[in-house]
């Protein structure tokens, strides 16, 4: 990985247009618009403000950008394992790879440390109170159904 992905983190959220025809087709194309929201909301720079120095410096994928990876909504974490690189997904993160399964479970083991849980619980209250700041109405939605194990 390039020492300037590292250090500019300028590459690290794209947004792609989007064409609706089969060539070249992927079953992740909703992810741009989910990628859009996220940059929308400026998590990028939350995480980097927050995680940046979670991990070495000479680290081939920084703390924040292991985490903006696994926003990509996958339901179980190994099924990043057939994810690594998959087209769209590497193009909006500007890599030719994304972090491989080993990277991710190690880098989600970083928060028994009670400080980075805490602060990526503070991340997650500071984004809910922006988004719902001025809506005169919030509709909560709980859905009890649970996803069964593999």
């Amino acid at each position: 990985m390039s020492r300037a992905y590292r250090s500019s983190g300028a590459k690290a959220s794209r947004i792609l247009p989007q064409i609706f025809d089969l060539k070249n087709a992927t079953a992740l194309g909703g992810l741009n618009h989910l990628a859009r929201f996220v940059k929308q909301l400026g998590i990028d720079r939350k995480l980097a403000d927050r995680f940046r120095e979670a991990k070495a410096e000479w680290s081939d994928w920084r703390f924040d950008r292991v985490l903006r990876v696994m926003l990509a909504g996958i339901d179980r974490l190994y099924h990043f394992e057939d994810l690594e690189t998959e087209p769209l997904l590497c193009a909006q993160h500007g890599v030719d790879r994304l972090p491989d399964l080993k990277t991710l479970y190690r880098d989600l083991r970083r928060f028994k440390d009670p400080a980075l849980l805490r602060s990526l619980h503070e991340l997650s209250k500071e984004v809910v109170v922006e988004a719902l700041k001025g809506q005169r109405r919030v509709v909560l939605e709980i859905d009890s159904t649970a996803a069964d194990a593999p």
